[in-house]
């Protein structure tokens, strides 16, 4: 085993990495911190990590425990542990845990050991000496101190003086009463429970969770817990240091938490709104004053103690002063994080410090960022740690106020002065705070109330230091057994669970935190809750115990939802560890934790995923096959075996040519197709293939050799090889190949002759070699100038009576696969030019001149080959990989796979990417459902990281390199200018086999894995979802196929009513609203379950019907866009699936969907002129988005919200649907619909596509009537541009404006959001209000667009030029433009990250350069 020692470090891990790596230049070392996010990691970044060679690593104690804990670090990979701050190792501290569960165990199994050394300045956790037996018993060492130049260690060491002070406890009488306070006190107490907003919403929920109801009541809720907290901190602050330090505190609380719900600042984010409110208005009623410095020193104001600190700072300052030092330091510790501002806030403003002292402060950073949010009186906050102590050791601050935080680990430099402002002080820091007055002449000052108590404690510290002293200076101390040390406190735990394939172990001590991240990685929306819910409770049996339960999210199955302790326990801790530890044990017997005992990774993680399984941008793969490489075969008697294909060409002009095409493989199927000798004049070509073959004698193939290389030479001489025969196809004719050339005046002379004219063939000058013409006609009148005659005929004469050859020349285009219908009008006017050129009449000497016997149509036949050539190449490649690869799918329409093999950059008439696009939703509509139906048990969570990682391009290519798939990948561009005839391998004829494949090729990673989803795309259209599956099964992915019907009957099955299941009358009203009649009510019920609804012990909520229905609606979208009559691009396909489906799209209709019921209460109507009484019904609405089921109050809010905007914007919406140019994706995110409505759409259509056994036709049928449908086909039938705002803008200041660059920065003024959009560092527009960032986003780029299509004045150029492909834009090149898209309509549908709406930070600005740049086109 490798040398490797793991550091246990708590703080300062960067500064002593780098002191480590300064003094050890050659051992290889890496810091692992938090930073490093190693509790994403997995065992294969573990196995990396530890196999990278470093020798020393460096790492938070917590880290190693986690890895230890999930089996991806074992003792075997350490030789030796270093405990930094070793007297932690007790009770449940990580590195005693670290020692407990993975070190102690193998020490009683006398397995392999790492070596042990652990660090520390106060060997003792809280003072007494015999508890160092007990560390040393954790630790397996003895504690020692160090013997070597221990007098040269004492000589430098420099110990404080020590003094104590002493102050009179506040008097009340003598003091100024805080009038804050008072009225603080006052309001708190006029607070009634039963008046809080989340009281209230409980209380208003039809399926109210009564625990949570009696438990908010019992410990009281948020608003209430933090005028609590704020009402007992403000007493500290009071007690300590007077009646000034406290209203100065309460007037900074209470105003910036004003300003904190003015701004909509993300703090306090698992409130309700109501509750913000509800607090500011309590916190309106306490009475703040702005306070001056001269108020400071009326007397009172300050207490006893506070007014004692400044006299020892100012009398030690003046002290080391007067002793000629340059500068001072000092630290002053207080009790509470609260005291540490207030402390600092008093000495930089009373006029006795305020111009000596440069205050800092400090306190803990390792608090719960969820719990600091959510702290009122945290408000404060300090500063953060490094900047402050950076200024401290610079001397820009000379004294810090600290809590205890600063007692150890930190890098903070010596003091001349250390104050400790309270009396309970532990041993352990009497010591720690010691030394941190290190200077020469330093002074360390304890503060207590009476000289007395002072005394008395100084003497007990002394004792005990001396006995600590003795105790590790005694070198003849033995280590003493581990069961004879154990503390009282310990509580001995009645199992552990340990998984023997990863040796993960998880405890009582773990399960909690392994608990907490379970229910993190949930996906999770804003104001939803999914922390595991403890409710600990109290049993007599006989005698008072501790026992709990445990309610998990409702996402999870009911079944695995609640749990209680096994065991009956003394106190609350351990009776919720319990319950946790049974449920975590319960979840991995589940499958819902893996056996490292961690969380699956889901699609949120998937960030670091995609880091790990990043595939490179192109791999290293075989060459395309070449099935023109194949041997002639031949039989016993020598002849040769062929396959003759028919090949009849039909011009426009009527003329009709018969080639026999000869090959050694039978021709596959290609249909008829036309080609193109110009723009306008097609060319019909039809095959008539034949599968059987035809055995040619020597004779017989040898001059179909000949035939062949006499084509070739006569219109592409310089293509062929001379002399060489063995091509890998043969050419002939009926009627034989004859290279004849005849005189021109030999064709004069017979020219009368019918057979002369028709079979008349190209014209060739021997003056001018390689020149080609077509005769036009005999002329006698034309002549030909003597400059011209002098310089082309110098030795020749006209003859007499003699007619000139009028001749135009030979085309020179060769490509006539292509029409060329999307060039360039230059491009366009250049051929026109070169047309006419060649249209333009040449006359030559008939006696220069010769005339090719073979007729004319049959050498510009032949100059069609080579395109051909290519049609068979890409059909025979197709044919191979049908009749291989995907032999078991049973292809029949051979078309659909050359589209789907051929890539763009191929230039070839049709490429994959349309197939891509239409087989990506095929594929992940199949994973969904294959998925769905194996892990019943899983989230959403769970099942989208897991179908995001098997459809991900990474494993696409990964399969598709493992079938060798790029053989079959047409990518290379014909060019018929550069082809050449090809050739047998040498030796062929005598029976060799061809080479094997030569070296290879680079392929783009994106090609290799889009040609999987183009496939499945051909499949699916040939046979729908069956054969689509075959295509998938051949590739894996990792998947347990199965047929979609079997699929769906067992997700069908499985929705059977649970026994005592009540389906409420009022959802025959939303099967009204829906059109449809469930077979299966609980489908309906599931697939209108919030999240919130933990209540419910029937259902899980309805996010794995929404993870189905998104994949349903995906797939209904495409499959309607692909077949639509304008066959749009793959591009424009994309830009209107996501205007269908997105977020704000269906937020809309949800809200606009509504059935009209009668109401069952009547309304008396008087008839004004008879006075006739009659009772007539009201109808009521009742709106699709109000049948969700929820216990959420914030939700029911968000909904009345919504629904106020829609309002609001209804009519607006609708007309730009109907009749608009442009699609309304700003008005459609006014209506700030969250995220739970378009969520319902698509569970809703999960919930209906299984209850229809997976009826498509039923779906359709949905969203028709959900509306979907109606604008999707007005948005293709008119043309509306699709492109959001954001898109437009980027495209059109990049390409108008010089690749100008666009950031957007967004901010909170005033409590409105704002918006700036910015090119080139210009503020385009600013746009404030609105009710969401994202609104104000898209605003603000919609403004802009405009405001520079009117100064600039070139609307629509950026637009066209999208959403109109051009052709010769590569594969990569829209492969950037479609991730852009993508994300840029992840932001926009609210899925992506906060960072993505560009902000202030670098990391933002980069992502702006990148989406800027996307379109730099």
């Amino acid at each position: 085993m490798k040398l490797r020692i793991a550091l246990l470090i708590r703080h300062l891990g960067e500064q002593q990495f780098s002191v480590l790596q300064a003094q050890l230049p050659p051992v290889p070392m890496k810091l692992l911190s938090g930073n490093d996010r190693v509790e994403k990691w997995n065992s294969e970044i573990w196995d990396a990590i530890l196999a990278s060679g470093d020798e020393s690593t460096k790492v938070r104690v917590v880290i190693l425990l986690d890895a230890l804990t999930h089996g991806f670090v074992s003792m075997d990979d350490l030789s030796l542990i270093v405990f930094d701050e070793a007297h932690h190792c007790i009770y449940d501290h990580p590195a005693n845990r670290i020692m407990k569960n993975f070190y102690h165990p193998r020490v009683e199994h006398d397995e392999y050991l790492p070596a042990i050394l652990g660090l520390t300045a106060s060997p003792l956790f809280n003072g007494a000496v015999d508890q160092l037996p007990v560390i040393e018993s954790n630790l397996n060492a003895i504690c020692r101190t160090p013997t070597t130049q221990r007098a040269a260690l004492n000589q430098h060491s420099r110990l404080p003086n020590l003094h104590i002070e002493t102050y009179s406890p506040i008097e009340i009488l003598n003091s100024r009463p805080s009038l804050s306070y008072t009225s603080l006190v006052e309001a708190y107490g006029n607070m009634d429970i039963e008046n809080d907003p989340y009281i209230q919403s409980l209380s208003r929920e039809s399926e109210k969770d009564e625990r949570q109801y009696q438990k908010v009541l019992t410990s009281g809720s948020y608003p209430m817990q933090q005028m609590k907290a704020l009402v007992n901190k403000c007493a500290h602050v009071c007690e300590e240091y007077g009646s000034w330090p406290v209203d100065f505190y309460i007037n900074i609380v209470i105003n910036r938490y004003m300003q904190l719900v003015r701004d909509r600042g993300d703090e306090f984010v698992d409130w309700l709104d109501e509750e913000k409110t509800y607090l500011k208005d309590i916190l309106s009623e306490v009475d703040t004053y702005e306070l001056s410095d001269a108020s400071m020193m009326e007397p009172g104001s300050l207490s006893p103690k506070m007014e004692k600190l400044i006299e020892v700072l100012v009398e030690e300052y003046e002290a080391d002063m007067a002793r000629g030092e340059q500068s001072f330091s000092g630290i002053i510790f207080v009790e509470q994080r609260v005291g540490v501002s207030v402390v600092a806030e008093i000495l930089s403003r009373h006029p006795k410090t305020k111009n000596i002292f440069k205050c800092g402060t400090l306190v803990g950073s390792s608090q719960n960022p969820a719990r600091a949010a959510k702290n009122l009186t945290e408000l404060v906050d300090p500063k953060r740690t490094d900047p402050i102590l950076a200024d401290f050791r610079a001397g820009k601050k000379n004294l810090i106020v600290a809590t205890s935080v600063a007692e150890e680990g930190l890098d903070v430099q010596a003091c001349h002065l250390v104050v400790c402002c309270y009396m309970q002080q532990t041993k352990k820091s009497y010591v720690q705070m010691r030394g941190r007055a290190r200077r020469k002449n330093s002074t360390y000052v304890l503060m207590f109330p009476d000289e007395d108590t002072g005394r008395v404690k100084l003497q007990e510290l002394k004792k005990w230091e001396k006995e600590m002293l003795e105790a590790y200076q005694d070198e003849t101390r033995k280590l003493r057994e581990r069961e004879e040390t154990e503390l009282e406190d310990e509580v001995a735990v009645p199992e552990k669970y340990y998984i023997a394939e990863t040796k993960a172990l998880l405890t009582y001590d773990s399960s909690i935190s392994h608990l907490h991240h379970f229910c993190a990685v949930i996906p999770h929306s804003q104001h939803m809750d999914f922390r595991p819910e403890f409710y600990p409770y109290q049993e007599r049996a006989p005698v008072k115990v501790w026992t709990a339960e445990l309610t998990l999210p409702a996402c999870i199955p009911p079944e695995l939802r609640k749990f209680k302790a096994k065991y009956l326990w003394e106190n609350e801790k351990m009776a919720e560890r319990d319950v946790a530890f049974q449920a975590y044990t319960t979840l991995h017997k589940k499958g819902l934790v893996d056996n490292h005992l961690m969380p699956l990774p889901t699609k949120d993680q998937d960030v670091e995923m995609d880091d790990i399984a990043k595939k490179t941008s192109t791999e290293a793969v075989p060459l395309q096959m070449d099935p023109f490489e194949r041997n002639w075969e031949r039989n016993e008697s020598g002849e040769v075996k062929t396959y003759i294909s028919e090949i009849y060409i039909r011009w426009e002009s009527g003329e009709r040519v018969q080639m026999n095409m000869i090959l050694p493989f039978a021709c596959p199927r290609m249909g008829n197709f036309d080609l193109w000798w110009t723009r306008s004049e097609p060319v019909r070509v039809m095959v008539n293939d034949k599968n059987t073959p035809t055995y040619l004698t020597s004779t017989q193939f040898k001059k179909a050799q000949e035939d062949t290389y006499t084509l070739f030479s006569t219109v592409l001489p310089g293509r062929i090889e001379k002399n060489r025969l063995d091509f890998s196809y043969l050419f002939t004719l009926d009627d034989g190949v004859s290279s004849e050339r005849i005189s021109g005046m030999d064709i004069l002379q017979a020219w009368d002759s019918e057979s002369t004219k028709s079979e008349v063939g190209i014209v060739r000058d021997i003056t001018q070699v390689g020149k080609l013409y077509l005769f036009k006609a005999w002329n006698y009148e034309a002549t030909i100038p003597q400059e011209e005659m002098e310089k082309r005929y110098p030795t020749r004469e006209r003859l007499p009576n003699t007619p000139l050859l009028e001749v135009t020349p030979v085309t020179k285009r060769r490509n006539f696969s292509q029409r060329c219908m999307n060039r360039s009008e230059a491009e366009v006017e250049e051929e026109e030019r070169a047309r006419i050129r060649e249209s333009k009449s040449t006359f030559l000497l008939p006696q220069a001149t010769t005339f090719d016997r073979l007729p004319w149509r049959v050498e510009r036949s032949t100059l069609l080959i080579p395109c051909i050539l290519r049609r068979l190449e890409i059909y025979a490649i197709a044919k191979e990989l049908q009749d291989t690869v995907m032999a078991p799918v049973g292809f029949k329409y051979l078309p659909h796979i050359v589209t789907a093999i051929t890539a763009s950059s191929a230039g070839e008439e049709t490429d994959y990417q349309r197939y891509e696009l239409l087989g990506d939703s095929v594929l992940k509509f199949l994973v969904g459902i294959q998925l769905l139906t194996d892990y019943p048990l899983w989230h959403e969570g769970y099942l989208s990281g897991k179908k995001d990682r098997s459809v991900a391009n990474s494993k696409l290519t990964q399969e598709s390199m493992r079938l060798k798939m790029s053989r079959f990948i047409i990518t290379n561009h014909f060019s018929p200018l550069k082809w050449k005839a090809k050739y047998l391998p040498t030796e062929s004829l005598r029976g060799s086999k061809p080479e094997a494949e030569r070296g290879g090729r680079d392929l783009s990673s994106k090609v290799l894995a889009d040609v999987v989803e183009s496939l499945i795309g051909a499949a699916y259209l040939e046979g729908s979802f069956d054969k689509a599956l075959k295509v998938a099964q051949i590739f894996g992915l990792g998947m347990k196929w199965d047929t979609l019907e079997n699929r769906v009957d067992t997700l069908y099955e499985r929705a059977t009513p649970p026994e005592g299941m009540h389906f409420p009358p009022h959802l025959h009203n939303l099967e009204k609203l829906l059109g449809y009649t469930f077979n299966q009510k609980s489908l309906l019920l599931e697939a209108i379950t919030h999240p919130s609804l933990n209540t419910d012990n029937f259902f899980v909520s309805y996010q794995r019907m929404e993870f189905l229905g998104d994949s349903v609606l995906d797939m209904a979208i495409v499959d309607r866009l692909f077949l639509h009559e304008k066959r749009f691009s793959h591009a424009d396909m994309h830009l209107y699936k996501s205007a269908s489906v997105n977020e704000y799209f269906l937020g809309f209709l949800c809200l606009n969907q509504f059935v009209t019921v009668e109401d069952e209460e009547k309304e008396t109507h008087v008839d004004r002129r008879t006075g006739v009484v009659t009772l007539i019904s009201k109808d009521k609405h009742h709106h699709l988005f109000r049948f969700l089921r929820h216990s959420n109050f914030e939700v029911a809010k968000m909904q009345e919200t919504a629904y106020r905007h829609y309002l609001r914007l209804r009519e607006d919406i609708l007309a730009a649907l109907q009749r608009g140019k442009d699609f309304p994706w700003t008005l459609l995110a006014g209506v700030n619909a969250e995220k739970f409505f378009s969520d319902m759409i698509e569970s809703l259509l999960g919930a209906i596509f299984i209850d229809s056994h997976g009826s498509f036709d039923v779906v359709n049928a949905i969203i028709e009537k959900l509306g979907i449908y109606t604008i999707l086909d007005r948005l293709l039938q008119d043309s509306v541009n699709p492109l959001q705002p954001i898109q437009k803008l980027g495209i059109y200041a990049a390409q108008n404006m010089n690749q100008a660059r666009t950031k957007y920065v967004q901010n909170v003024d005033g409590g409105q959001y704002v918006c700036e959009v910015m090119i080139n560092e210009e503020v385009i527009v600013r746009v404030a209000g609105g009710v969401s960032k994202q609104e104000v986003q898209i605003r603000a780029a919609e403004m802009a667009y405009t405001l520079l299509v009117e100064r600039e004045g070139r609307e629509g150029k950026s637009e066209e030029k999208y959403m109109t492909l051009r052709n010769e834009e590569t594969e990569q090149e829209m492969d950037v433009e479609m991730n852009a898209v993508e994300q840029i309509m992840e932001v926009m549908e609210g899925k992506g990250k906060e960072s993505a709406v560009i902000g202030n930070e670098e990391e933002d600005e980069a992502e702006a350069e990148d989406i800027n740049g996307i379109y730099s086109m």
